[in-house]
């Protein structure tokens, strides 16, 4: 009897040190050569949505942070120096924290890798910015010679391709960060009703984010006012 007590307590001792698992951690490996990243009092930022999380200096060209993996949040690094009250553009980049090891070179142009999230979000502006500048001299052209109605048919044909892409990777992403901003995207162009059956497609993530509840409601409103 006495054996069989060990063995029960042996295996809930196992359970409970299963369900109290520490959280999956990241950590960003991060490398800048710049002069200004040793300047005295320079430092490199961990950013959430709420400020600042971390920061750190620099130390023989590199620099880390750590925190938890979370495929629903973006955060940034940045590298703040003597000389600049806030951040520089060229020492900036947003990535998703979907991965245990994530190297970002902070020297222009800035690099994220061994990020698949980072990746889709990156995939997701190109594409768009692609599709949006993709025929711009022959609609500058046409609405220059005085022909707006083909402009005008070429640039919403254009917005309509854009909104195909943004709705791809909203059903595609629609329980991570990617599929959030791919929805937002969306919600200025499309009507409230077209906009509300897709939000029914994605998750409760995307449906409760305040941010979203916010922008839908004043879309409503929007469109009862007319």
């Amino acid at each position: 009897m006495r054996f069989r007590k060990l063995v029960i307590l042996s295996l809930l001792a196992v359970a409970a040190a299963a369900c109290t698992k520490a959280p999956a951690k990241f950590t960003v490996h991060g490398t800048i050569s710049d002069p200004v990243a040793t300047m005295a009092g320079s430092k490199v930022y961990l950013l959430g949505a709420n400020g600042p999380i971390d920061s750190v200096a620099v130390v023989d060209g590199t620099f880390s942070f750590t925190g938890r993996i979370n495929r629903q949040v973006s955060l940034a690094v940045f590298l703040k120096f003597p000389g600049r009250d806030r951040f520089d553009e060229r020492f900036t980049v947003r990535f998703v924290p979907d991965a245990k090891d994530i190297t970002i070179d902070l020297d222009y142009p800035v690099t994220v890798t061994g990020s698949p999230l980072s990746d889709a979000n990156a995939q997701l502006l190109d594409g768009i910015m692609e599709l949006y500048y993709e025929r711009e001299s022959e609609i500058g052209e046409l609405a220059l010679s005085g022909n707006e109605a083909a402009a005008d048919s070429i640039y919403a044909l254009q917005m309509q391709k854009i909104h195909e892409l943004c709705r791809q990777t909203y059903i595609e992403h629609s329980e991570d960060i990617v599929g959030l901003q791919a929805f937002s995207m969306l919600i200025n162009d499309l009507p409230y009703d077209e906009l509300s059956a897709l939000l029914e497609q994605g998750s409760d993530f995307i449906k409760e984010d305040p941010g979203i509840i916010a922008l839908m409601e004043e879309k409503r409103e929007e469109e009862s006012a007319r």
